[in-house]
Parts: structure tokens; sequence; C-alpha cells
């Protein structure tokens, strides 16, 4: 007999679902994954085809997140266990 976790995750999967689950997540863990300096000046808006879309509180932050922007995509991935962004879109 299947757990309930097992019934939910094959229906999540069969449906197509696990990537707007993990955007979600990745929105709701925002501040885990990045920190509270970089969570203080940003809001992750959506998740698209593996870029995310952040938006950010200054041209000075925006820079500066722009300069690290693969460190954040490193963060993200690793947090999220898998390949989930590859771009990161700043507005």
């Amino acid at each position: 007999m299947k757990s309930l976790k097992q019934a939910i995750d094959k229906l999540i999967s069969k449906y197509g679902y696990t990537d707007v689950l993990k955007g979600y997540r990745l929105i709701s863990d925002w501040k885990l994954i990045v920190g509270e300096e970089i969570w203080k000046h940003t809001k992750p808006i959506r998740v698209d085809f593996n870029k995310l879309f952040l938006k950010v509180d200054s041209p000075v932050w925006r820079n500066e997140l722009y300069i690290r922007k693969e460190e954040i995509i490193n963060k993200i991935n690793s947090f999220m266990g898998s390949i989930i962004i590859e771009e990161i879109i700043f507005k």
C-alpha cells in the first residue's frame, strides 16, 4: 500500500506540477535561500521557464545583484536540490 505522500507525489509528477511547486517553494523560502541582507532589498515575483523574475528596490542593489547573479543562482539550485533557475531577470 502506498503512502499518501507517494500518491500525491505521483499525481504532481503525472500532471506536470513539479516545477510549479518548486517555484512556489522558492518564493516562500526566499529569505532562507538568500539571507537577510538580500531579502530586505528584493522580492521574487515569479518563476517561468527556469527564469526568476526578481523585483529590486534600487538601482544600486540591482547592480550589486547583477554582479552576484551566478552566486545567487547557485544558492537557489543548491537549496532546491535541482537546477530550477538558469537566469535571473531583475526588475
